[in-house]
């Protein structure tokens, strides 16, 4: 089973600055179309942060999804490991079933018979299982398809911590995709074009002569990304 590694790489002028104005450097994990919760928030970052997981998952349930709270004060049900192609019952007790199935695919179902839940999706971290998605709409009956996408998001947030919930993210973000790759390098740098602002780009940081900054991106469930506007670029330093 494949490891995937990812490196943030934060230049050596914005560490101090970013941990002073309290930020938190944040990564959510896409599954089907959308990022729903931080499944990690770090504080003690360094100029280089590595982060690591596998395609190891568990499906859990909660009863009501608020963009801002935390899923740690939430009851949910006991997660069941599951792996693609299997699927997993709640049952009209409300419990969720062993997975069953034959692994296969890129997908897992979790068939709904206990009325209206929550889904979430756990994914190993390191070592142990984290909540890396939840869905914000809810299903009342019947099979859902979860599809864990290779694909991550990093951002800086204030308010956000491990298992925060969220349909959106005001600050620039970085989504990393991982198709057909398992180890991705990301910095956050000072922007050239817009200085006092940073911005996020591929790779360890650092453009050459003809380097051009890559266009800053807000996230939002309802819209996908969304272009930050001229002048905008890291705007999480400018609200301090």
């Amino acid at each position: 089973m494949a490891t995937y590694k990812l490196h943030v790489n934060i230049d050596d002028s914005l560490v101090a600055e970013m941990k002073q104005l309290q930020y938190a450097l944040c990564v959510a994990k896409k599954v089907n179309n959308s990022y729903t919760v931080v499944w990690t928030s770090k504080r003690d970052y360094n100029s280089v942060n590595d982060f690591s997981w596998v395609d190891e998952y568990q499906v859990g349930a909660i009863q009501s999804f608020e963009d801002g709270e935390s899923l740690l004060k939430k009851t949910t049900t006991t997660p069941k490991k599951i792996a693609f192609g299997q699927t997993v019952i709640r049952g009209t007790d409300g419990l969720l079933k062993d997975a069953s199935g034959q692994p296969s695919g890129a997908s897992f179902t979790v068939d709904n018979q206990g009325g209206l839940v929550h889904l979430m999706v756990n994914q190993k971290i390191g070592e142990k299982f984290q909540t890396v998605w939840a869905d914000p709409i809810g299903v009342i009956n019947g099979p859902v398809e979860l599809k864990p996408r290779p694909k991550v998001m990093v951002f800086f947030s204030r308010d956000m911590e491990t298992a925060t919930m969220f349909v959106s993210v005001k600050s620039t973000t970085k989504e990393i995709d991982y198709t057909g790759s398992t180890d991705q390098t990301v910095a956050y740098v000072p922007s050239t074009a817009n200085p006092g602002t940073a911005i996020w780009v591929d790779g360890p940081g650092g453009g050459g002569a003809n380097f051009v900054e890559p266009i800053q991106l807000q996230y939002s469930g309802d819209e996908g990304f969304i272009p930050i506007g001229e002048g905008e670029a890291g705007r999480e330093q400018q609200e301090a």
